[in-house]
């Protein structure tokens, strides 16, 4: 099933978030996904913002996670 996850986060602890993210791309590939958007310029229309629109670490961040299944 194609799905875009989407995730917008707050890193409240640095070192957890850092070894999160060392693993995560990988972890994606694996299962056959790549990210299209990360980390790039954003506006936010509507909600809270979060400085980071990425991956999310259970226990280093507050997050916001959404995963749409896509039509194609």
């Amino acid at each position: 099933m194609p799905a875009l996850w989407i995730a917008h986060v707050s890193v409240t602890d640095a070192d957890a978030y850092k070894k999160y993210a060392e693993l995560a791309g990988p972890a994606i590939a694996q299962h056959g996904g790549a990210f299209i958007a990360r980390g790039g310029r954003y506006v936010q229309l509507e909600g809270r913002d979060r400085p980071r629109n990425v991956d999310h670490a259970r226990g280093a961040s507050e997050r916001d996670l959404v995963i749409v299944e896509t039509t194609e």
